[in-house]
């Protein structure tokens, strides 16, 4: 029984060192995130007239590469790809649903550092990313009998983004873990638009922040032994 004990206590203490391996400078980490969200906002009020209700569904994909610089410590490059599908209902027969999609991705830098407590580890990163926003929306406007016809516009914004994380990696082999991480994004969207009713040129610019919650799988390897 004491032996078994002696065991059981070497195992616990051994493994966390073996994995916490993956941490130290000169490994590589590839890996990457996923969330999605979903909103549903209704607006109403004078100066809406009708209430319309607005449905946007997104996806996001984080891929990610990394190296560490010194032990916990990571730098690397990021990137985040996502797809949004918004639907604008006015509950009006006068003038139909309206669909919108879009294609955004970016690209940056990253710094991260870890901080092991067995058997997990903790972390929190900076990110600054910049890329492009690819978006087509449709509009319907009245001809002169009155009769609604549909007209597609498509532009493209240049996007930046500035975010933070906070989270927590659990390993399930030496070299692969899960990660949980909330993260904090601030950007911006900027774009000159024509607008195919009024046939008129204009710039618009969107700032956006919130919060995402990410669940995702890394990969630690090192090729100096401790694999």
């Amino acid at each position: 029984m004491m032996k078994s004990t002696i065991l059981t206590i070497v195992f616990f203490c051994i493994v966390p060192i073996s994995l916490f391996g993956q941490l130290e400078q000169g490994t590589f980490l590839l890996g990457g995130g996923l969330s999605a969200n979903s909103t549903h906002n209704e607006y109403s009020g004078d100066f809406f007239g009708d209430k319309y209700e607005v449905d946007e569904l997104s996806f996001s994909f984080y891929p990610e590469i990394g190296y560490f610089i010194i032990e916990n410590l990571a730098l690397g490059l990021n990137a985040k790809l996502t797809l949004v599908g918004t639907t604008t209902d006015n509950n009006s027969d006068y003038y139909p649903e309206i669909n919108s999609n879009s294609f955004e991705y970016l690209l940056g830098p990253f710094v991260r550092y870890y901080y092991p407590i067995k058997p997990i580890a903790l972390f929190a990163e900076l990110n600054y990313q910049i890329g492009n926003r690819n978006q087509t929306s449709e509009n319907y406007i009245p001809d002169s009998t009155g009769q609604w016809y549909l007209a597609e516009n498509e532009n493209k914004l240049d996007v930046s983004m500035f975010s933070t994380a906070i989270g927590v990696e659990y390993f399930i082999t030496e070299s692969i873990g899960l990660s949980a991480a909330l993260r904090y994004e601030n950007g911006k969207r900027e774009y000159s638009q024509e607008d195919v009713a009024f046939q008129e040129e204009y710039s618009y610019e969107q700032k956006t922040d919130g919060f995402v919650f990410l669940v995702g799988l890394q990969i630690h390897l090192n090729f100096n032994g401790t694999n």
